[in-house]
């Protein structure tokens, strides 16, 4: 009926109004938190914008399922994706399949950019022969265990510097 096309376009309408703010606020905090840690202002430009990239193709992919959440695997390939160089054959991901609700998706969108930008800045992505395994494996009935490892790139050089990455993982 037309009053039930109609509250649901209310719903939608609130529904994008609360994910609008919810970007904006976390744009705001991403700013504030990067501007701190930046050493210029190119470095926080650039900065900043790979991070909306990011966010940007999280968004695309929660968009593709209704915002109903999305597929781990999938959110990893897409944020993996400008990082997958030689055809994807330096990242190998594989897990149970598992569906995140809309709001762990953003978050854990950041939290492989972050990772995926370290590894091609310092990790196994800068290195011709580097190689990234992203795992996961669900345990018990409330927790997913996330792995990340890296292999074949430059030895580490001590514990990493606390930047805004580690921080925002952490």
């Amino acid at each position: 009926s037309h009053k039930d096309a109609e509250r649901n376009q209310e719903r939608l309408l609130h529904e994008l109004q609360h994910r609008v703010k919810n970007i904006l606020a976390t744009v705001t905090a991403l700013t504030s938190r990067m501007v701190r840690s930046s050493g210029s202002l190119d470095d926080f430009a650039s900065a900043f914008h790979a991070r909306l990239q990011a966010m940007a193709r999280t968004h695309e992919l929660l968009a593709s399922y209704q915002w109903g959440g999305a597929d781990l695997e999938n959110l990893v390939r897409a944020t993996l994706s400008s990082y997958g160089g030689k055809d994807g054959q330096n990242l190998d991901v594989h897990g149970a399949v598992f569906r995140l609700n809309a709001s762990a998706a953003a978050t854990l969108g950041l939290v492989f950019f972050e990772l995926a930008s370290n590894a091609a800045k310092y990790g196994a992505l800068s290195a011709e022969k580097g190689r990234v395994e992203v795992s996961w494996r669900i345990e018990g009935s409330e927790t997913l265990s996330i792995d990340w490892k890296e292999s074949g790139g430059p030895k580490v050089k001590g514990p990493p510097k606390r930047s805004f990455g580690t921080t925002f993982i952490q």
